[in-house]
């Protein structure tokens, strides 16, 4: 009886412990990818991250680097992770075990393009235009791995847009991008105006919260945003979010 009342008396001190322990503070590398992060303190996964770390009373920062650089600065250490990271996008870091949300890479064409994906991925002589160190799933990222020359492969600031311009000017004949993403660039009502289409897309994929593997607390922070992750309510949370940050850029379109 004494050691069962031990137990009961150990057992909710330890998970306070464990809590405790989380870092009070985490500065997190990221990239322009909006809706999802569009710079240090907007964005629909930003201002989601944010609210859950706070109430753990962990104050979140975000620096928005070249997708490069910011890989570069969590393994390093120089950042304390990264707040979005496919699973092949830094695999050196230590990740949540439930995704923060789903992602999906669309290819996007001109309207006189004869090309549509189809599986297995065989460009037949278009062009590609990627963003160096991104994810975008197997298939496409095992193609990349073997350096195709129908690949062109770009970094720095921008990325999107600057592929959209490539695009447009005939100088790539394919764009893989998240549909996300490219709606929120040109709007879905601009699309054809543009005179673009949508071509194909991957499967969806999960991206998730990364952290450099020394971070102290590290462990249990990821306790902490695997169990919110995982709730239905915080999910449907995140597409709230997501959702309103289309409907400013419905505004700031029109």
């Amino acid at each position: 009886m004494r050691v069962v009342l031990l137990l009961s008396l150990l057992i909710p001190w330890c998970a306070i412990s464990q809590t405790d322990s989380a870092p009070k503070t985490l500065q997190l590398a990221s990239t322009q990818w909006c809706p999802y992060v569009c710079n240090e303190d907007t964005g629909a996964v930003v201002q989601y991250v944010d609210e859950i770390l706070a109430r753990e009373n962990i104050k979140l920062t975000v620096q928005v680097l070249p997708w490069s650089r910011a890989i570069e600065q969590a393994k390093s250490g120089a950042s304390d992770g990264l707040l979005t990271a496919g699973l092949t996008e830094a695999q050196a870091l230590s990740y949540t075990h439930s995704p923060l949300g789903y992602y999906q890479t669309c290819f996007i064409a001109r309207q006189d393009s004869t090309w549509h994906y189809q599986h297995p991925l065989n460009f037949n002589g278009a062009i590609l235009g990627t963003v160096q160190g991104y994810g975008y799933g197997p298939e496409l990222d095992n193609l990349i791995k073997t350096r195709l020359s129908s690949i062109l492969m770009i970094s720095g600031s921008n990325v999107a847009s600057r592929l959209i311009g490539l695009l447009n000017k005939k100088r790539i004949d394919i764009v893989a991008i998240d549909i996300r993403e490219f709606k929120w660039i040109l709007g879905s009502n601009f699309i054809e105006e543009m005179g673009l289409k949508q071509v194909g897309c991957l499967a969806k994929e999960p991206y998730y919260l990364a952290l450099y593997p020394a971070l102290a607390g590290r462990n249990q922070l990821i306790d902490i945003l695997d169990v919110a992750f995982a709730l239905p309510k915080n999910q449907h949370r995140l597409q709230q979010l997501l959702e309103a940050m289309y409907y400013k850029q419905t505004q700031r379109l029109f």
